[in-house]
């Protein structure tokens, strides 16, 4: 489908790539056009360093990125991301689609180092508290996506309702302001968690 002059396109390239990001389930034109990784990857390893390092940062976090739980994800894929997310084992990952399986293994690996990072000053408990804020919010994500699928708009108060309150992401940047600030105590923590 795609003709192969764009293979030697640098800004081209990136365009298609960064409009992958953007695709729901089912576009297979947008799914079909993924071969973009590889050749940004090649074509990264032969340019200039301004524009490889571009290509390089694209590669690792696109500036349009889906939203898994809102526009990509099946409701069947994304009970299994949230399942392994409320088991934080790296062995899940054999349980994810493949287009999951690398945000799974970062995230894990992102916590995990910073979790070594804190434990050195035994603020272990900071990263602790960030992966509870980040099961709360993939669980309250996957209800609303059920939600969504169902076009059903919940009433403000079952919003609030306490399965949903404390979640989201409020206090996962709360959480996450928290580690920044450094001297903040098990006692913070436990207050953003009620």
């Amino acid at each position: 489908m795609f003709k192969e002059n764009v293979s030697s396109d640098g800004r081209g390239l990136l365009s298609l790539y960064e409009a992958t990001h953007l695709r729901v389930h089912g576009e297979d034109i947008l799914e079909e056009a993924l071969f973009t990784t590889t050749l940004l990857k090649s074509l990264a390893k032969t340019s200039p360093d301004h524009p490889a390092k571009h290509i390089i940062d694209a590669l690792e976090v696109p500036f349009h990125r889906d939203d898994t739980y809102d526009a990509y994800g099946t409701l069947e894929e994304l009970q299994l991301f949230t399942t392994a997310i409320q088991r934080w084992d790296i062995n899940a990952v054999g349980t994810l689609p493949n287009y999951m399986k690398l945000l799974y293994t970062t995230l894990l690996n992102f916590y995990d180092e910073l979790e070594d990072e804190e434990s050195k000053e035994g603020r272990s408990y900071c990263v602790s508290c960030m992966k509870d804020t980040i099961k709360d919010l993939v669980k309250v994500s996957l209800l609303e996506a059920e939600w969504f699928r169902k076009g059903f708009v919940p009433p403000f108060e079952e919003r609030l309702n306490s399965e949903l309150a404390p979640a989201g992401s409020i206090s996962f940047y709360a959480a996450t302001y928290f580690v920044g600030m450094g001297a903040v105590g098990i006692k913070e923590f436990e207050w953003l968690k009620n």
